[in-house]
């Protein structure tokens, strides 16, 4: 279980570096034409464009950055922390499933099915 606590631990101090490098917002889409993109208040900059007329999915994909924005993140992570103090034994497998792209995570955490 500490090997997983520790797994957690560095994934979330990751997921809380990147959030803290980004712009902080608020953020909120933008549409001008054919283009979409997530534009940084309080920054007053673009932070990504895409033509929606070559990319359907560019509005769906701005809302979702949008809507994980790093204040969002930042708010998640200190739940997932006070989570994973409570209750380790509970939740350690259950945040765990959420990085199991990671090189560093070994098959033998997944659940059995």
């Amino acid at each position: 279980m500490y090997d997983l606590i520790q797994f957690l631990r560095a994934r979330f101090d990751e997921d809380e570096q990147l959030a803290r490098r980004a712009l902080t917002g608020p953020w909120e889409t933008v549409a001008m034409g054919g283009i979409v993109g997530v534009y940084a208040v309080d920054a007053h900059e673009m932070v990504s464009l895409a033509d929606s007329t070559d990319d359907l999915a560019a509005a769906p994909n701005a809302d979702h950055i949008v809507r994980h924005a790093p204040d969002r993140v930042l708010a998640e992570l200190a739940i997932k922390r006070q989570l994973l103090d409570t209750a380790p034994g509970v939740v350690a497998p259950l945040l765990a499933r959420a990085y199991h792209h990671h090189p560093d995570f070994p098959a033998h955490w997944l659940p059995q099915e």
